[in-house]
């Protein structure tokens, strides 16, 4: 059995160009990014709607398993194939098929498990709100009277 895998709570650096390629509707406000520095480190490594974040695991789950169905070699095959290890060229590229599939396989479960825990992220409207403390009730002596 393959070891479990633990989630993180945010999209790691290892995935960051999913959300926003899976950006749409509502996430193009992110386009407030423009302005500041740290464009990539804040706004786009940084989950910043559920849609989204739900959209960029369901992309790379559904390129794993693409992936996996393009592959035409018999697993099985490939697996006594691999455990032969008589180092020839056949059984290396058996070995890497089947390190292939596993990884795959693997990627297409952590990113299942990271999709999971999307609705206890923090995103970027209620990050950007708490930053600059906005995220509270605002007192009369904010207000400002419309004329």
């Amino acid at each position: 059995p393959a070891p479990a895998l633990t989630p993180a709570r945010t999209i790691t650096p290892a995935l960051p160009a999913s959300p926003p390629a899976a950006a749409a509707g509502m996430d193009s406000f992110i386009l407030e990014a423009v302005f500041i520095n740290d464009v990539w480190d804040y706004h786009l490594a940084m989950p910043y709607s559920r849609v989204n974040e739900d959209a960029a695991c369901d992309a790379a789950i559904g390129a794993c398993m693409a992936a996996l169905g393009r592959m035409t070699s018999d697993e099985a095959a490939d697996g006594q194939a691999a455990a032969a290890a008589d180092g020839s060229r056949a059984t290396r590229m058996a070995a890497l098929r089947v390190g292939e599939r596993a990884a795959l396989r693997d990627t297409a479960r952590w990113l299942t498990q990271e999709r999971a825990l999307n609705e206890g992220k923090e995103y970027y409207q209620a990050r950007r709100l708490r930053e600059l403390n906005l995220d509270r009730p605002v007192s009369e002596d904010e207000v400002i009277p419309s004329y």
